[in-house]
């Protein structure tokens, strides 16, 4: 099996809710793959909203609470 194989296999994939400044929920899918983390619309084709690379996360912040709130940190502002 080459590298390049290994590194662009999906290794998580679920649905989940990106809360706006606004407070208002939107569904998205998560994907996550051996180079990057992808938010895709889960409406038609999948487009891919948000591509972040996994070398410019910087953390990722889960919350204790019941509702499992989960905010991912990179390192490059936009």
């Amino acid at each position: 099996m080459k590298y390049t194989e290994v590194r662009d296999q999906f290794f998580y994939t679920d649905r989940v809710h990106r809360i706006t400044m606004d407070e208002v929920p939107l569904e998205r899918i998560l994907m996550i793959t051996g180079v990057a983390l992808y938010l895709l619309s889960p409406l038609g084709n999948f487009k891919v909203i948000k591509r972040l690379p996994l070398k410019q996360i910087s953390g990722i912040t889960i919350s204790r609470n019941r509702l499992g709130l989960c905010a991912i940190h990179n390192n490059v502002y936009e």
